[in-house]
């Protein structure tokens, strides 16, 4: 479903860049390089969006597992947040 969503955020975002461009009377070669960045660091942002999302939803996760005592022997290692890829 998030795609869905992104493929919507996108589409109105592109179509108010290129308006805004035509509106204000730019050349057109202009226009189309402002829309395909539009939509490159659109989908960076939704990714990355998405990846923080992720990260945060492992480290709530391993919060969870870590209901003992913190000085317990076997909490030392899975009750850090690990953040690698």
């Amino acid at each position: 479903m998030p795609q869905v969503f992104g493929g919507i955020d996108g589409i109105i975002t592109t179509y108010s860049v290129i308006v805004t461009g035509v509106g204000g009377m730019m050349a057109v070669g202009l226009v189309i390089k402002m829309a395909v960045s539009n939509l490159i660091t659109d989908g960076w942002s939704m990714g990355f969006g998405q990846y923080m999302a992720q990260m945060a939803e492992r480290s709530r996760e391993n919060a969870g597992a870590c209901s003992h005592q913190p000085a317990s022997p076997s909490c030392s290692n899975h009750c850090v947040p690990s953040y690698s890829l």
